[in-house]
């Protein structure tokens, strides 16, 4: 990501998903925390979605 449209396409696209209850996204440094219900979605479908508007994403950290 390297721009406010990116952040804002990446963030739109996540908050989308059931089971996203939060999405807090920057571009510099290029990153996304979420918080969500894994009951309701995976963490291969919140990177899916982003790889899906052209961010691939990895696994940082888990909390």
């Amino acid at each position: 990501m390297t721009c406010e449209a990116c952040r804002v396409t990446v963030k739109s696209s996540l908050v989308r998903l059931d089971g996203v209850e939060e999405a807090l996204v920057t571009f510099n440094p290029p990153e996304a925390i979420i918080v969500y219900d894994p009951a309701k979605v995976t963490i291969q479908e919140l990177m899916q979605v982003t790889t899906n508007v052209g961010y691939p994403s990895s696994v940082k950290s888990r909390l």
